[in-house]
């Protein structure tokens, strides 16, 4: 297994920061000079988190492909419009 960068949070370690993040700069309670830096950092998280989940997918995919019991299975991006219940949104407290 490849060895995790030392500087780059975890999935769920990136999300949990992104969250306060967002919770904190809601709040209101921060001034602009940190609303500024945190918003940088949240991007940064934001990008680790989709380079995450890309390398997810395309093992999935990889994954589904070398499986002869998937024939017939493909992964396909979610649209929304397939009569699945929408994500319901984050809740910032």
């Amino acid at each position: 297994m490849a060895k995790k960068d030392e500087a780059s949070p975890a999935f769920e370690e990136a999300m949990a920061q992104l969250e306060k993040i967002v919770a904190d700069i809601a709040s209101g309670k921060v001034g602009l000079e940190e609303s500024l830096a945190m918003y940088e950092k949240g991007m940064e998280l934001v990008r680790r988190c989709r380079t995450i989940l890309d390398r997810a997918e395309k093992r999935i995919e990889v994954l589904a492909q070398a499986d002869p019991d998937s024939a017939g299975l493909r992964a396909s991006p979610y649209t929304g419009d397939s009569g699945d219940a929408p994500m319901p949104p984050l809740k910032y407290e």
